[in-house]
């Protein structure tokens, strides 16, 4: 749930804490305020907001009941589960089907592989500091921009953030997510404990991908464990 704090001399700031979701009330809120925003045009934020209100990255609020048949060997794991996590079979349900549309069924076709997080650890620890800086830039300028064009159609502040870091971090689980909001600015905490040189790599990785593809400017902060991003959505 998000929860809230104000910042030293900046008066009342929200705290969305691993939250995946921008509200699509609140950016539609911005982008009236804001109206023509350089490099971000009201008809591009409309467009992007209208598909996502068309089946991608909704808020589960609505629903609808809809009889499905469950083989009986999945039906038998799912009610273990459901009774080792102290959970209801139809919120499991509901958790895997939203991971489905979300990530699965594109992840699939992007070509996504699923590794153990050790692995990637001792990949990373196999570069040196400068080829994980290579490394980062080479994907934030082709691989970024390749992921998000793939489940967005467009790369724009809105859907970069959406795509990357926020589901990387909800589906792909490569950090823990953190989101500071104040008007249009923002700050990202990223938390991935996997060592100094993923935190290099996230860096430029993100410090390229808003550089190339948004021409902007971020500022980013980096520790052994953590790196942090702020950034104003409009220019």
């Amino acid at each position: 749930m998000p929860s809230s704090f104000s910042a030293p001399g900046s008066g009342s700031a929200r705290v969305n804490r691993r939250m995946f979701w921008t509200g699509l009330d609140g950016l539609a809120c911005v982008a009236d305020h804001r109206g023509e925003c350089k490099r971000t045009s009201k008809n591009t934020k409309n467009d992007v907001l209208g598909r996502m209100r068309q089946g991608r990255f909704m808020p589960g609020k609505a629903s609808v009941t809809r009889s499905v048949r469950i083989e009986k060997d999945a039906d038998e794991r799912l009610r273990h589960l459901a009774e080792q996590g102290d959970t209801s079979v139809n919120t499991l349900v509901n958790r895997a089907l939203r991971k489905f549309v979300e990530w699965d069924a594109y992840g699939e076709k992007f070509g996504f592989i699923t590794l153990p997080s050790a692995m990637l650890i001792k990949l990373m620890d196999c570069l040196t500091d400068e080829e994980a800086r290579e490394l980062g830039i080479w994907a934030g300028k082709n691989l970024v921009k390749e992921y998000i064009t793939f489940w967005f159609k467009e790369v724009t502040p809105e859907t970069l953030l959406e795509g990357f870091p926020k589901l990387l971090a909800k589906y792909g689980r490569a950090f823990a997510y953190e989101e500071l909001e104040e008007g249009d600015r923002r700050t990202i905490i990223l938390k991935h404990g996997s060592g100094a040189k993923w935190s290099t790599f996230y860096e430029e990785a993100i410090r390229t991908a808003f550089r190339d593809h948004l021409k902007r400017e971020v500022k980013v902060e980096k520790s052994e464990n953590q790196v942090v991003v702020r950034l104003r959505l409009y220019e």
